[in-house]
């Protein structure tokens, strides 16, 4: 298995996170696969020395 996962046939793929409607984020067209990665919401680092937070693509920014 590859990742990212290599679209079949020329389908596109698009990662979503958790959305606000803040900024308009990801908006896959009709042919293509929404991979929802919402329920990833843990940080995973933080590194206050550098001004640095690894965090997965759940994680909201408010």
């Amino acid at each position: 298995m590859f990742w990212p996962p290599q679209p079949a046939a020329g389908v596109p793929y698009f990662a979503r996170g958790s959305v606000t409607g803040l900024s308009g984020g990801v908006m896959p067209i009709a042919e293509g696969v929404l991979i929802a990665l919402f329920r990833l919401r843990q940080v995973v680092a933080v590194d206050p020395h550098n001004s640095r937070v690894v965090v997965e693509p759940g994680v909201i920014d408010l």
